[in-house]
């Protein structure tokens, strides 16, 4: 216990995820260590700490517990009822008022920090333009899974580019032949996705009722990599998946490696920007696709 010469400390219930030495937890729940201990299936790391059916927290088996504010709060008040039933120590249950009054201040202090902080984030996020940015040899893929956010976000008046290759063009017809030729034969594929990928570009066009910015384009230079970039503009939520294509004949681009970045990332921020110019240098001198 604290020495009494010295001014009572503030005591700090932590989050799950936080760890309290197994002593503060008894001095907090005026209980023996050996009690507290007690109150564990056994010592293995990350035991389940309950009371009844009540988890509300872990112990790793080295007196420290990583304890759920909330649930430690209540089983803190029911002990104290139960206290008050059978003890004739005055001074005691002052001091388990004290310590509950603190952990009820605490809880709601949290509640409110969190509250605020949440609510921050969302200011912050509602101010960020909504941008994607999507560079692909058709972008089927992304187009076809991400279709409803793709609407989502331009009903939120944000910005979607896609930028694609020209089926008309040299570096087109030479990845037909580097991706499907094959005993002597080309099945059409890369077209027919070229196509389908127009087609969910007029559906994502209509289905978000001509709102926001939507441009579709076609570049004809030979690709090598396609990005998926979200928020380009934003240092805390920019971000981009960067897929290079494999340099062997017969395999499909999405085979490649994929690389994530994060524009608030220090390392990442210099590929970042250059990958983000290189977008924007193809969209400068790509052909508008019509959509509606």
């Amino acid at each position: 216990m604290e020495n009494a010469s010295e001014p009572k400390k503030k005591f700090t219930i932590s989050d799950l995820g936080d760890s309290i030495h197994i002593i503060r937890v008894a001095e907090i729940m005026c209980l023996s260590t050996e009690t507290v201990r007690s109150m564990t299936w056994d010592n293995r790391k990350k035991t389940p700490f309950i009371q009844g059916n009540e988890l509300f927290g872990y112990y790793d088996g080295s007196n420290k517990f990583y304890i759920r504010t909330d649930s430690i709060r209540d089983y803190y008040a029911c002990h104290h009822e139960k206290m008050r039933d059978f003890t004739k120590d005055k001074g005691l249950i002052r001091e388990m008022e004290a310590n509950l009054q603190e952990l009820d201040e605490y809880v709601r202090k949290r509640k409110q920090d969190h509250t605020t902080l949440e609510n921050k984030k969302i200011e912050a996020f509602q101010k960020v333009e909504k941008k994607l940015c999507i560079l692909g040899i058709n972008a089927l893929g992304p187009l076809h899974q991400n279709r409803e956010s793709i609407v989502e976000i331009l009903k939120r008046n944000g910005i979607v580019q896609i930028l694609i290759l020209n089926p008309e063009s040299k570096a087109f017809k030479m990845r037909v032949n580097f991706e499907e030729e094959h005993n002597k034969k080309i099945c059409g594929r890369l077209i027919a996705e070229y196509h389908a990928s127009v087609a969910i570009c007029r559906d994502i066009k209509n289905f978000s009722d001509n709102l926001g910015t939507f441009e579709v384009k076609v570049h004809s230079a030979d690709p090598i990599m396609s990005i998926v970039m979200i928020y380009p503009e934003s240092v805390e939520y920019g971000q981009l998946n960067q897929n290079i294509y494999p340099e062997v004949s017969g395999l499909r681009g999405l085979t490649g490696r994929t690389l994530p970045l994060k524009k608030s990332d220090e390392k990442d921020i210099i590929p970042f920007k250059s990958l983000v110019e290189m977008f924007s240098d193809l969209w400068k001198s790509a052909k508008i696709v019509e959509t509606t």
